[in-house]
């Protein structure tokens, strides 16, 4: 677990690091030539393997529970006044 963490950590560190070097390049601060366009385009691959859907997960648990206890009161609910109605 801990050295899952400190991947994580390395790989996200790692990113930073290339984002900061793209940035410093498209804004001339670096690169041979100093030219904004020295970086290639970002591909599909490298974009698919950034996101992150941990929390996409979660969340949509978190709704599904809420659903669900909406429904669960609003069948209570009824239960009692039918309940009281009988009575």
């Amino acid at each position: 677990m801990i050295q899952a963490m400190k991947n994580t950590a390395a790989k996200v560190a790692a990113k930073k690091r290339e984002q900061a070097a793209r940035i410093a390049v498209l804004l001339g601060l670096g690169g041979a030539a100093g030219s904004t366009f020295a970086v290639a385009p970002t591909t599909p691959a490298e974009l698919a393997a950034s996101v992150d859907f941990t929390g996409v997960g979660l969340a949509i648990l978190a709704v599904a529970g809420v659903v669900i206890g909406v429904y669960v009161t609003w069948k209570g609910a009824d239960f009692v006044v039918r309940a009281v109605k009988r009575a």
